[in-house]
């Protein structure tokens, strides 16, 4: 029984999550593959400016430049900066996704890298 509801569950989010991606504006659908490609400690430091500039209600780019954060391209920042905060944090989530899978498949058994 445990075993079916889990994997309801799992069906569940991800059909979630595929309904949202296809809600997702396709400028929102190219800053996500951009973003895939930086390094990730650019990635963590775009998450970083994303949630600062919700939390305090400011831009991207004015938490760009208040950071300091040189290495995230400025085209990424204000690309970003033209969605909407629900689209911009919905990005951020994105990212961390990839982040925790990639760090799942990394940290994985059996996986001596």
């Amino acid at each position: 029984m445990t075993n079916e509801i889990i994997k309801l569950t799992k069906q569940n989010i991800a059909d979630i999550q595929q309904q949202l991606i296809d809600q997702i504006p396709s400028a929102g659908a190219d800053i996500l593959e951009f973003a895939q490609k930086l390094e990730h400690s650019q990635v963590l430091g775009f998450q970083t400016l994303i949630y600062l500039a919700a939390r305090e209600q400011t831009s991207i780019a004015y938490q760009h430049k208040e950071m300091g954060f040189s290495d995230i391209p400025l085209n990424l920042i204000l690309s970003t900066d033209a969605l909407s905060e629900e689209e911009q944090l919905y990005l951020a989530a994105q990212l961390a996704d990839e982040i925790f899978e990639d760090s799942v498949m990394f940290n994985a058994p059996g996986n001596d890298q």
